[in-house]
């Protein structure tokens, strides 16, 4: 028992001693210079809002920016079961499995939990691959419901007419033209 328990762990761990770094010291240490910052653009924009859920945890509550002003500075709101304050080597399946689950159980959509979760694993994928941990990727198995998607509704023609009077020309060229055509954003802009 004591093996299982203690030593077994200890044996892992003097093979990586880095491992005793919480995974926010690793994350701004080693991740966000050497993962993060190969990205395009978009993908460190996505890094940099997953991240706080994976560091410093699930909001409370979430967060609306409607009436917000772009340059206030946002309230801040209390979060719970960040990983960030967990050494690398302590982090189980478990605790990433209770974070996905609160992201879940406080409204985000499965889309979301799933970009925690694949963030959470890229953080101890990278680890491993830099030898900062050994063992299994805690966020290799961890569990998230089916997703749903809303079936695609198309506009009545009224709809569509309250819709094109609320727009500024451009836009209301463009939204007309796509739904007259069936052309797509990209279609559009070409």
């Amino acid at each position: 028992i004591a093996w299982d328990n203690f030593l077994s762990r200890l044996d892992q761990n003097m093979r990586t001693p880095q491992s005793i770094m919480t995974v926010a010291e690793f994350v701004n240490r080693r991740f966000k210079p050497e993962h993060v910052a190969m990205k395009k653009k978009a993908g460190r924009v996505h890094y940099d809002s997953m991240l706080a859920h994976v560091i410093d945890g699930i909001p409370d509550k979430r967060r609306s920016f409607k009436g917000h002003k772009q340059g206030d500075p946002l309230p801040t709101i209390e979060r719970r079961y960040g990983l960030g304050k967990m050494r690398l080597r302590d982090v189980t399946h478990a605790e990433v499995q209770q974070l996905v689950s609160q992201a879940i159980q406080r409204g985000y959509s499965v889309q979301t939990a799933k970009h925690i979760r694949t963030c959470a694993s890229a953080i101890f994928t990278h680890a491993e691959k830099k030898g900062w941990f050994s063992g299994r990727n805690p966020a290799h198995f961890v569990e998230l419901p089916e997703m749903v998607r809303r079936p695609a509704r198309a506009l009545s023609f009224d709809e569509l007419k309250r819709l094109l009077a609320t727009l500024k020309p451009t836009a209301r060229a463009m939204v007309l033209c796509a739904s007259l055509t069936s052309m797509n954003i990209a279609e559009v802009c070409g």
